[in-house]
């Protein structure tokens, strides 16, 4: 008898405790282990070719092995996001989350809190996706190279950064020249630093973006000569912020 896919679902008991069955239906969807009997989502070789299929699938086997290294490996290998479903013992292991990370940077927020702070492993996540500086720990989040890492990949992970780093100049130009709109992120004394405004003002993406710069160009509409540098940095805000520039 074939079952293809998710017809599984559709059988008897017994069909689902049948192993040649089973196996043949992992290979095709790894998901349909969810559908097999407790016995199967408890053998190894069942599983393993769920896993291969759809990293996934690991949220429908044993306890057992999701404590199996080769696994959960198998399963981080084809979705890093499998880490979900892997045990305690495994969210720990070095190994196991860096391979995890590596295929799917977000798969961090689900590693141990001492993975969290590994320094290599938040690393390799940030350097592919900036934004993950969230799932770090905050001794990382206080860590000058990895923030920095962060901000080069994706500014708004200034977010992110600790109260610390978040009124540090370099750091905040990093921010703001991959992603004007980060200056928001930044300290209240860096936000009205010019240096770090006119790097902003370059690096605005959105319209909608504008309009948190209006509070800024408040501040400084008597200081004509430096409206003048920001219109020359982008042409664009003469006419989204037309009250401060209309002089132009």
């Amino acid at each position: 008898m074939e079952i293809n896919n998710l017809s599984l679902k559709y059988t008897s008991k017994l069909l689902k405790n049948n192993y040649d069955i089973v196996l043949e239906t992992v290979k095709y969807n790894g998901l349909s282990l969810q559908y097999a009997s407790k016995k199967l989502q408890n053998n190894y070789n069942i599983v393993l070719e769920a896993v291969i299929n759809n990293g996934l699938s690991l949220e429908y086997s044993s306890i057992n092995l999701k404590n199996n290294y080769i696994i959960v490996l198998e399963a981080i290998k084809n979705n890093g996001f499998a880490l979900k479903y892997a045990s305690n013992e495994l969210i720990n292991d070095y190994e196991i989350v860096l391979k995890a990370v590596e295929n799917n940077p977000y798969s961090l927020q689900y590693a141990s809190n001492e993975l969290k702070n590994n320094y290599n492993i938040v690393l390799q996540g940030i350097i592919n996706c900036g934004d993950i500086l969230k799932y770090a720990s905050n001794e990382l989040k206080n860590n000058y190279d990895i923030v920095l890492e962060a901000v080069k990949n994706d500014g708004k992970a200034l977010k992110y950064a600790s109260l610390n780093l978040q009124s540090n100049k370099q750091i905040v130009l990093e921010a703001v020249k991959n992603n004007g709109i980060s200056l928001i992120y930044s300290s209240n004394e860096l936000y009205k630093d010019k240096e770090i405004i006119l790097e902003a003002v370059k690096n605005i993406k959105y319209n909608s973006d504008y309009l948190y710069f209006s509070y800024i160009f408040y501040i400084y509409k008597d200081d004509k000569n430096f409206l003048i540098e920001c219109y020359n940095n982008n042409n664009n805000i003469k006419k989204k912020c037309y009250n401060y520039f209309n002089f132009i």
